[in-house]
C-alpha cells in the first residue's frame, strides 16, 4: 500500500481563509447545536 500524499501542502499553507471555497458546506442549524455533544478523550495510561 502506498501512503504517499499527493496534496500540495505548500499551496495549502499559502492559502488564506478567504481563499477557501466553503460554498458547498451547508450551514449548521439550531437543531444540530441542540443535539451536539462535547466529547473529551481520556488520557491513556502508560
Amino acid at each position: 500500500m502506498n501512503n504517499t500524499s499527493r496534496t500540495d501542502w505548500d499551496r495549502i499553507d499559502a492559502m488564506s481563509d478567504e481563499d477557501i471555497d466553503t460554498s458547498d458546506i451547508p450551514p449548521l442549524s439550531d437543531e444540530f447545536f441542540a443535539k451536539a455533544q462535547l466529547r473529551m478523550l481520556k488520557a491513556q495510561r502508560t
